[in-house]
């Protein structure tokens, strides 16, 4: 399975460890007010099984982010393509005690590198909610731009289109 280490971060699989970080994570309201609202216990231990799924069946997916001097978690980045979707779909999700440090920019960079590398994709999109400011801040310091907008839910959504830059190392 694949891991990428960046500078200060390791992009990893997911372990049966990493459950109880991640559960809380999602099941806080004020965190998961941009992506549908939190979700119980069980809901989170089969969103993780669903991560790790989706790199056997695809070949990609979400990974773990670690603080490479610390080992602790940061959070979780990567693509997913459900089978609903046409396109791959980029996102993250940093920890409270990790944000404002610019890893959420750093992972993606590492996954769009990964994707546009390795998986020999041309694009990606990701969908972020209006008033999501930290995330559209990412968005655009990765080169995504809106394309259009979408409603979710009754949530209205920007539709990020990431694209291979002319010259990678632009990344």
């Amino acid at each position: 399975m694949k891991t990428i280490r960046t500078e200060r971060l390791l992009l990893r699989q997911w372990r049966e460890e990493d459950f109880e970080t991640f559960a809380r994570f999602w099941a806080d309201p004020d965190i998961m007010a941009f992506v549908g609202g939190p979700i119980p216990r069980q809901d989170a231990w089969r969103r993780m099984l669903y991560f790790i799924g989706h790199w056997q069946l695809r070949g990609f997916g979400f990974f773990v982010v670690e603080d490479n001097a610390t080992g602790k978690l940061v959070g979780y980045c990567g693509a997913q393509r459900p089978v609903d979707k046409l396109e791959p779909e980029m996102g993250w999700g940093i920890l409270p005690q990790s944000q404002g440090r610019g890893y959420a920019t750093e992972a993606m960079r590492a996954v769009l590198d990964f994707a546009f590398g390795d998986l020999g994709w041309s694009t990606a999109i990701s969908l972020i909610a209006d008033d999501n400011l930290a995330s559209l801040a990412v968005a655009r310091k990765l080169g995504g731009s809106v394309e259009r907008y979408t409603d979710i839910d009754g949530s209205r959504y920007g539709v990020y289109r990431h694209v291979v830059p002319r010259h990678k190392d632009s990344l």
